[in-house]
Formats: C-alpha cells, structure tokens, sequence
C-alpha cells in the first residue's frame, strides 16, 4: 500500500525535528563540558592543594553544596577579594558563612 503524499511529509518533518532536537542537545552538552572544564581550570589557579581535596570531599559527601561553594569561590576570586590562592582555612570560613545561612532547627523532646 503506498502511502500518500502527507504520510510521507509527516514522517520527514518528524525525523527533522529528532536531529534537530539531538543536535541542539549535543550542542548542549559540549557547552556543558566547556563550562565545566573551565569551572575546573580556575578552581586549580584559585585553591591550594588541600583546599582542592577539601572541596573534592565535600562534593562526594554533598555534590548540591560543592556546586554552591565552587560558585562563591568562583566568584570572591574573580572579584579580588582573595589575596592569592584561597588556602584551607579560607575555605573553611567560606563554609562556615554558607552554613550559618541556613535556619537551624531544634526538636525539643518532652
């Protein structure tokens, strides 16, 4: 049974979008990893070594927090307000600021 002219623009139109969509979504995730390597790259110019592997336990302890961290110490490292590589102590003081940013909750028991 051949298929008529419509069944056959359907079937193309569909096949366009599904590369089109896989296109952008590989564009996608090149951005990603570009983004992430570069991420990378300023963290190591930015932390000492032990600040490194601070961070790195954080984020296999809590990937969501490391993320947040990575972020603020993106952004006091770019902006200046650290005076050369962001050493362990500094890092802990970052922490400390992140935490005490969340309510805290007491159960009281009676």
């Amino acid at each position: 049974m051949p298929k008529d002219i419509s069944e056959i623009r359907e079937e193309k139109k569909e096949k366009l979008k599904r590369k089109f969509q896989e296109q952008r979504e590989e564009k996608q995730e090149q951005a990603e990893k570009q983004a992430n390597a570069i991420k990378k790259q300023m963290l190591k110019q930015a932390l000492t070594k032990e600040a490194r592997e601070r961070l790195g336990r954080i984020r296999a302890a809590d990937p969501e927090k490391a993320e947040q961290v990575e972020l603020l110490l993106i952004k006091v490292w770019k902006s200046g307000q650290a005076q050369g590589k962001i050493n362990d102590d500094k890092l802990k003081q970052l922490l400390k600021q992140i935490s005490s940013n969340k309510r805290e909750t007491n159960i009281k028991r009676r």
